[in-house]
Formats: C-alpha cells, sequence, structure tokens
C-alpha cells in the first residue's frame, strides 16, 4: 500500500488503502515502517479498516480519523447457518454427547496452536479427574508448525482425542461447526478474524484471546468468553467455564447489534468509497 501510494501520487491517481490487520498490529511497531504507513495513509483518498481496533490504532499512529472507514467483513450464510446437531454429529462419526472443541485456522506462530492443544490437554486432565469424558479437539487448517504441533499431542498423552485434518472446504468447515461446542481461538494477534462471524451465524460460542477486534464480536456471555492472550490457564478456565453453560446463542440474522455483516451491504459500502474516491470527494 506505501509504495502505491508514492507511485499514484505524482499522476493524481486516487488510493483508497485497506488494513487487514498484519500490517496494522505488527509494522506499526517499527519507527521507519510506521512513519512510511502515516505518510501513505495522508496520500490516500480513504482507509478501510475491518475493524474499530484497527481504525484505534490507526489514529494512535497519527492518521486522519476523516480518513478512516470501518467496513466489517462479511459471512456467506448460505453455507454458515444453524443445522441438526445430531444429525451433523452422526454424519461425522463423533460421540454426541462429548465435547468437541474446533479450531479453523493456518498452523502460524501468531495463531499459537501449540496453546491451544496444551490447553484442551490440561482441560482433559481435568476432566478425568471430576469423572467426566475427554473433550475432542479438532484443528482444520495446515502451515509450517504442523510438525511441532503432531510432536506437541504425542507428548501430551491425547493423540487419541485429537484430530488434525488440513484444509477443508468451507461447506465441510461450515459442518465442523454445526457439530462443534466450541470455537477456539488463541492467537497472540488478529484483526476481525471471519471465523467467529461464521461461527456465530452457525450458533456455535467461541473461546478466544482478547486480540485485535475480536471483543467487537464476543461481547457477552451468550456469545462465549475472552482471556488473555498467551496465559493459557485462563484459556483452559474459559473453555470449562464456557463447556459448562448448557446456553446456546440465540438465532442470529446478518446483524449484530445493528451493524449488518452481510456480503452485501460490505460490497455497497466498498462500492461508496470507491465511487466517492474516484470523484474526488472524500
Amino acid at each position: 500500500g506505501c509504495a502505491v501510494a508514492d507511485l499514484a501520487a505524482p499522476h493524481r491517481v486516487p488510493v483508497v488503502l485497506i488494513t487487514q490487520g498484519t500490517d496494522t498490529h505488527g509494522y506499526l511497531g517499527y519507527p521507519i515502517r510506521r512513519r512510511k504507513i502515516v505518510a501513505a495513509i495522508k496520500r490516500s483518498e480513504a482507509v478501510i479498516c475491518r475493524s474499530g481496533d484497527l481504525a484505534r490504532r490507526l489514529r494512535e499512529a497519527g492518521a486522519e480519523k476523516e480518513r478512516l472507514n470501518i467496513i466489517y467483513n462479511g459471512v456467506d450464510t448460505r453455507d454458515f447457518r444453524p443445522r441438526d446437531r445430531h444429525e451433523v454429529r452422526a454424519r461425522l462419526g463423533l460421540v454426541q454427547e462429548q465435547p468437541v472443541l474446533l479450531f479453523v485456522g493456518n498452523y502460524l506462530p501468531v495463531k499459537n496452536p501449540l496453546m491451544l492443544i496444551r490447553s484442551h490437554a490440561e482441560l482433559n486432565r481435568r476432566r478425568e479427574g471430576r469423572g467426566e469424558p475427554p473433550a475432542r479437539l479438532v484443528l482444520i487448517g495446515d502451515g509450517p508448525l504442523r510438525g511441532e504441533m503432531e510432536s506437541t499431542i504425542a507428548r501430551e498423552g491425547y493423540r487419541h482425542m485429537v484430530d488434525l485434518r488440513g484444509r477443508e472446504a468451507p461447506a465441510e468447515v461450515a459442518r465442523w461447526m454445526n457439530a462443534a461446542d466450541l470455537l477456539c481461538l488463541t492467537s497472540h494477534n488478529e484483526g476481525f478474524p471471519n471465523v467467529i462471524l461464521e461461527a456465530m451465524a452457525s450458533r456455535l460460542k467461541v473461546v478466544s484471546t482478547d486480540v485485535g477486534g475480536i471483543s467487537e464480536l464476543v461481547d457477552r456471555p451468550e456469545r462465549g468468553m475472552l482471556a488473555p492472550a498467551g496465559n493459557p490457564d485462563a484459556y483452559v478456565h474459559a473453555l470449562e467455564k464456557t463447556l459448562a453453560d448448557p446456553s446456546h446463542l440465540p438465532p442470529v440474522a446478518d446483524t449484530h447489534d445493528g451493524v449488518d455483516f452481510s456480503w452485501r451491504t460490505a460490497a455497497n459500502q466498498y462500492t461508496s468509497i470507491l465511487l466517492t474516491a474516484l470523484q474526488g470527494r472524500i
């Protein structure tokens, strides 16, 4: 984005920047990159932020508030919607009453899947101590940490309760969301993860680290629970507390507290900003 803003300026070509998460969370910590980002924003017609948290970080870095626009991602409710849980579990070969924890994402250090694997093992040690059935952990995704994840799973002693499935098509991810009890995120950083929107559309609770814009979604107990990043004890506590709550998410439409998360609305907002940039009115 910075390079494009530099190239476009002499030719008076309007530029609209988009911040995804990593660029804001990581790059603003480096003084040279920070200055380049703020300078690029000043040369742009507008900046689209995926969450209120990203907009706040850019304001704190020196970006002009008037240039910042919050457009949340959308979710495809044709795939991600409530379905009969017992039927989906039967199709996937799952024990009906066994708790199922679900992770969907890349196996990268920033996602911290190793903490989730260790937290799952500690959760099961506590459950077995109380005479409760162990929980299953299903991880959908792939990435460079896969080998280390496999070693950690073997070391923790619950290999039979962990399923590394690799990448799956959206329709298959949706089925697992219908079957699971919790969606789990243990990231060090996030922007405004679509996977949480997909979970909400599927009536699946979320237990996540409190990073990025996640608290804009998981903002009350019926939607799940947050724990500090990098704190396994607090995360296991959140897992236990949320699993102990038998309530389910209420039926969800495409909106959340008056904010529309449909793709149609997101597309309309993008179109409006781009047209205004072309007309030079931002």
